[in-house]
């Protein structure tokens, strides 16, 4: 069992690590629309996920900002919604319990039956959005990446407009 748990941690670090050939960068953005984001650098594409766990926001626009404010948008944008449907909120369960114990020479037994009271509650929506931007020049982004954003246009249902400025991921050299 514990070694099954090693591997567990194992794979979940491994499928953090970056799988491109340049650095990954991945969090939430501070101070901004509750999305987390995770960046990376492949050749000469910068590839940007980015997950609303609330299914709350839409992605309008992903861009890439260089240091002279010269933005190159997203060539690819595509967004997908997933209901979690394995989770507590959709459908039933019941649960079954034993209990016993021995107190003070007395003994005892019991069983328990439990049910969700009222109906099952809809599934949570999660909205993921990924964004390929090709470099315009990708040995000077290389040169300079610490001076390059990524910017994120969001809307939400009622259609106000949020933005959110990612770091441009960093490039092994």
């Amino acid at each position: 069992m514990r070694k099954l748990g090693l591997l567990i941690f194992v794979l979940l670090l491994a499928g953090c690590a970056q799988s491109g050939e340049d650095g990954a960068e991945s969090s939430r953005a501070a101070g901004q629309p509750d999305v987390d984001w995770h960046a990376a650098l492949a050749g000469d594409e910068i590839f940007v996920e980015m997950t609303d766990p609330e299914g709350y926001y839409r992605v309008e626009r992903v861009e890439l900002v260089g240091p002279g404010g010269r933005t190159y948008k997203a060539h690819d944008v595509a967004r997908e919604t997933i209901r979690d449907r394995a989770g507590p909120y959709g459908g039933s369960a019941v649960g079954v319990g034993i209990g016993g114990g021995y107190v003070g020479g007395h003994g005892g037994v019991g069983i328990g039956l439990s049910f969700p009271l009222g109906g099952a509650r809809p599934a949570p929506v999660v909205t993921r959005t990924t964004a390929r931007i090709r470099l315009p020049d990708p040995r000077a982004y290389r040169r300079t990446f610490e001076r390059w954003t990524i910017e994120v246009v969001l809307t939400d249902p009622a259609g106000a407009t949020s933005y959110a400025s990612i770091p441009a991921p960093t490039p092994k050299y």
